[in-house]
């Protein structure tokens, strides 16, 4: 079944604190990955700003940048890299695919919140993470 798009309208509202708002599981699912991915991803970005200096390039995707960036220095920051990449997928596929098996989704709704935690773990255990 095609996944309706307005229940993320929904989840915005309940999220806003509407109690009235019902939106599906699905739309948690969803949100629950995208939110997990851009967690991570900022503390990233903010991380190699703050440490090294790195500015992203705005005519260039800003998400690969800090992907790839993250490659040029000590080992934590290669799994980092690694794990956001896996992360990024998953993410893209919540946000813009309609057809996702609920089985599916949910199996990368558990193991996005997985990588985000294995990620924010690396940066609080190495003293490397930032607020």
């Amino acid at each position: 079944m095609s996944f309706e798009w307005k229940h993320y309208y929904l989840l915005a509202k309940e999220l806003g604190g509407d109690r009235r708002a019902n939106p599906c599981p699905e739309s948690k699912q969803r949100s629950s990955i995208s939110r997990a991915y851009y967690s991570v991803f900022c503390i990233s970005r903010d991380f190699l700003n703050q440490k090294y200096g790195f500015v992203i390039c705005t005519t260039r995707n800003s998400h690969q940048q800090v992907i790839d960036e993250l490659l040029n220095y000590g080992p934590e920051e290669k799994e980092i890299s690694q794990k956001l990449k896996r992360l990024k997928m998953f993410r893209i596929k919540a946000d813009y695919e309609s057809n996702l098996d609920s089985k599916y989704l949910f199996g990368k709704h558990l193991q996005s919140i997985i990588l985000a935690g294995e990620i924010l773990d690396i940066y609080i255990n190495t003293k490397k993470f930032i607020k």
